[in-house]
């Protein structure tokens, strides 16, 4: 079940041969399609391009990881107080950042809710919650992982030297 009418009219790819699919492309259970990976490789392959160093693209992540992760708790408040304006605001937030570092299916999350109402943030309250939790999770996860950090539960974020520098709870 689509979280909006915009949601609705997104492609449905029938699923392929598993042993064909690259590794990092899932299918979702219910709906029997191909999901686009969780970040797309070649906007990470352009944002090392852009800088000169590895510390410049680990800082764009970790910056993208935190504020992020701030905009993701505005949005979860936001689907709380049921408030539609500040749901479409937080997520437009999130649209710009999602875009430059290839988190397509975050993107696509965003643009979903781009007209929602105060009546169908009440009726997809705990969907909205945990789609966007889920997939800040897979996003954060996968980034990390290109950091070459430890991947662990929750949305955490890592320095290169180890800190925790998550300044929020998972929930």
């Amino acid at each position: 079940e689509p979280l909006s009418e915009e949601t609705a009219s997104y492609p449905r790819v029938e699923r392929r041969d598993t042993a064909a699919r690259p590794a990092n492309v899932v299918s979702h259970p219910r709906r029997n399609e191909t999901l686009p990976p969780v970040i797309d490789p070649s906007a990470i392959e352009g944002l090392r391009a852009l800088g000169d160093s590895e510390a410049f693209f680990e800082s764009v992540i970790v910056e993208f990881l935190e504020e992020t992760a701030s905009t993701v708790d505005r949005f979860k408040a936001a689907v709380e107080k049921g408030d539609a304006v500040e749901v479409r605001d937080a997520a437009h937030a999130l649209r710009s950042s999602a875009s430059h570092l290839g988190a397509q299916r975050l993107l696509k999350l965003c643009f979903s809710v781009a007209k929602i109402t105060d009546k169908e943030v009440a009726e997809a309250h705990d969907r909205l919650i945990e789609s966007f939790t889920r997939e800040f999770g897979l996003v954060a996860d996968e980034l990390n992982r290109v950091l070459g950090h430890e991947v662990g539960p929750g949305l955490k974020v890592v320095q290169a030297d180890g800190r925790d520098t998550t300044s929020r709870s998972a929930s």
